[in-house]
């Protein structure tokens, strides 16, 4: 679906042009912590770790992750 006016994309792809790399890197790290707010504030509260990380997972990817890697991102412990 795109429901975005022609106007509108050509104005957000000039505007995108025109940062940099890292200026692109820092808006989409922005957004993603906002659609992980988003996401977070719908869930039952309560949910905390692997439980948590899989139900974000969940709600972001639906049945397009295979189950195996919803289960390897939401038991990930980092190593350092």
């Amino acid at each position: 679906m795109n429901d975005t006016a022609p106007s509108v994309r050509a104005r957000a792809r000039d505007l995108h042009s025109a940062m940099t790399a890292a200026e692109r890197f820092r808006a989409a790290a922005a957004m993603h912590r906002v659609a992980i707010r988003v996401v977070d504030s719908s869930l039952p509260t309560g949910l905390v770790g692997p439980d948590r990380r899989r139900a974000i997972l969940l709600r972001f990817y639906g049945d397009t992750l295979p189950a195996a890697a919803v289960d390897a991102c939401a038991n990930w412990r980092p190593s350092y």
